[in-house]
């Protein structure tokens, strides 16, 4: 996320948001507990302490969890000699604590300028949505190094439910109305060879830091994953064209899709 958000300061954009977003899926950020009135006993924090977790108002009564994505970045919204505390979290939990009633969405990297963001709620609620969710064990598996990268994939997805679409909407678009299918079409990749593949992403801000004018539809795997098996014109799927991305050939599709449960 550190590194999307010298992006995002680089050129604000729906496009660079997304970016940043998708980083939540995996990894852990911080929580600022420095106001927290903590006792330790023995290197354990004892049941009677007061854990605060820090939130930051805008001028407009907005009130915005804080999240860091290190120490120092922490240490860079506070003044010099305070003494900072700090709480790691699973970087997707962290990003759903914003989303509860008491939070309109968060602050990452306060201190850092332009390369601070803030993040609303429902585009957290938007971007990594709990129902049908964010994929989080495929989206581990695909930040493996390269070399163990296949086999980590293979082995989350007979077990993945749902994946998204990156879908353009074509034709006149009617208030209220949803879309027919002749004005729906469902986007394609190439690869640097020139071979083409289907395109799978794990969140709906996997497919905005791809291209922002696509919509994010969700659609059972197992059912994507035999779609793609009887397209002529697709050498296989590729997941998170942003990257990291993965490309799994028919053949390794083949064995997933028999593997996965029936619709």
């Amino acid at each position: 996320m550190a590194a999307a958000l010298q992006r995002w300061a680089r050129g604000n954009s729906p496009q660079a948001l997304a970016d940043v977003l998708r980083q939540g899926a995996r990894g852990q950020l911080l929580l600022d507990i420095s106001a927290s009135e903590l006792k330790i006993e023995d290197g354990k924090v004892q049941r009677d302490s007061t854990i605060a977790v820090a939130s930051r108002r805008s001028d407009d009564g907005r009130n915005f969890l804080l999240l860091f994505t290190s120490n120092a970045e922490l240490r860079k919204a506070h003044k010099d000699g305070e003494v900072v505390r700090s709480m790691v979290q699973p970087a997707l939990g962290a990003l759903r604590l914003a989303t509860r009633d008491q939070y309109d969405g968060v602050i990452v990297d306060a201190g850092s300028g332009s390369a601070s963001i803030v993040i609303p709620k429902d585009q957290i609620v938007r971007g990594l949505p709990v129902e049908p969710g964010a994929n989080e064990a495929l989206k581990e598996a695909l930040a493996t190094k390269p070399e163990g990268r296949l086999g980590a994939v293979l082995g989350v997805l007979a077990e993945t439910e749902t994946v998204f679409l990156a879908v353009e909407r074509k034709g006149e678009v009617v208030d209220g109305q949803p879309p027919a299918a002749k004005d729906l079409s469902v986007a394609g990749v190439k690869a640097p060879d020139g071979r083409s593949y289907a395109a799978a992403f794990t969140s709906p801000a996997e497919v905005w830091a791809w291209s922002p004018k696509h919509l994010a539809v969700p659609v059972p795997f197992p059912k994507h994953a035999r779609s793609v098996l009887s397209a002529p014109s697709v050498e296989g799927l590729l997941f998170n064209p942003a990257g990291p991305t993965l490309a799994v050939l028919k053949g390794d599709l083949e064995k997933v899709a028999a593997e996965s449960p029936a619709e």
